[in-house]
């Protein structure tokens, strides 16, 4: 049988997950950023060699020709690694936050079946779940559709390939998207709500974060994608806040409270009660007749 330790517990290794996650989604671009400067280095050889075609007799020119030839495949090459290296990361931090979403979905779950008003968290979990894989779809057609593009030898089917790739991606990653923002609000509204439940600080701030976090994701997205990556961190230091106060509430679930015995302090005891002996005084007179009786009246006090 589930207890609501168990819930918070569930919740708890969602958040650390969902962290890693943030943490990767928080690299994947950098990596891009990366091995596309190693790539813009093979253009430059292809471009340098390109101009110097002109320059030279014709076997010279041939040897060029086969210089920049190989500059360009170079480029081309280091490209499509700069996108599949990226792309991977991608698709390992969303497998990781679908399993991340998965906990919570079970923990506010058995939360809300305790009584617990956290229904939200619950919801969002659940949509959170189908924008996730929606996104993991959308990131699979773009790799799939530029890699089959890029080797393929019809230019014509390469370029269409291309355009497919690009636009069909991005329609369902637009899709996913959205659902994505909608249940990070209401993941956040669920961890502030936990929070208030058991009175825990930090589980309220860490949602306040998430909650920050998906609401403030469309604006900064339409103001500029340079300062899209502030998103994943706020994730992250979210979901970090809502880890260490899951962490706090999970053993006062678990060792119950003994509420302290005061000790009693022994009475004196009660001295017995002494019988006490009637006093006796005569009233009236008494009377002793001539065979020796006598007969007295007496009263007792």
């Amino acid at each position: 049988m589930q207890s609501d330790s168990e819930g918070i517990g569930k919740l708890r290794t969602g958040s650390l997950i969902l962290a890693i996650a943030s943490l990767i989604i928080i690299i994947a671009p950098i990596v891009l950023v990366v091995l596309l400067g190693v790539a813009e280095s093979s253009l430059i050889s292809f471009f340098t060699s390109f101009s110097n075609v002109t320059s030279f007799s014709n076997v010279t020119n041939t040897t060029s020709n086969v210089t920049s030839m190989s500059s360009f495949q170079s480029f081309v090459s280091a490209v499509i690694t700069a996108f599949e290296v990226s792309g991977t990361l991608l698709i390992l931090g969303y497998i990781a936050m679908i399993v991340g979403n998965f906990y919570f979905r079970q923990g506010f779950k058995t939360l809300t079946n305790f009584g617990k008003n956290v229904g939200a968290g619950s919801a969002g979990a659940t949509t959170s779940l189908i924008a996730l894989v929606l996104a993991i779809i959308g990131i699979l057609v773009f790799v799939g559709l530029i890699i089959g593009a890029a080797y393929s030898t019809n230019s014509v089917a390469a370029l269409r390939g291309a355009f497919v790739a690009v636009f069909g991606s991005l329609a369902i990653e637009a899709i996913g998207f959205l659902i994505l923002v909608i249940g990070n609000i209401l993941l956040g509204i669920g961890f502030y709500q936990v929070g208030s439940t058991y009175n825990e600080s930090a589980t309220k701030i860490g949602g306040i974060f998430v909650l920050v976090a998906a609401i403030l994701t469309i604006p900064i997205l339409l103001i500029g994608t340079s300062i899209l990556i502030i998103i994943p961190i706020l994730f992250l230091v979210g979901f970090i806040l809502a880890y260490i106060g899951l962490g706090r509430i999970r053993p006062m679930l678990i060792s119950p409270i003994v509420p302290s015995i005061t000790s009693i302090q022994p009475t004196q005891p009660i001295p017995p009660i002494q019988p006490t002996t009637p006093q006796i005084y005569q009233v009236g007179q008494g009377v002793i007749k001539g065979d020796g009786s006598a007969f007295i009246t007496l009263y007792t006090s």
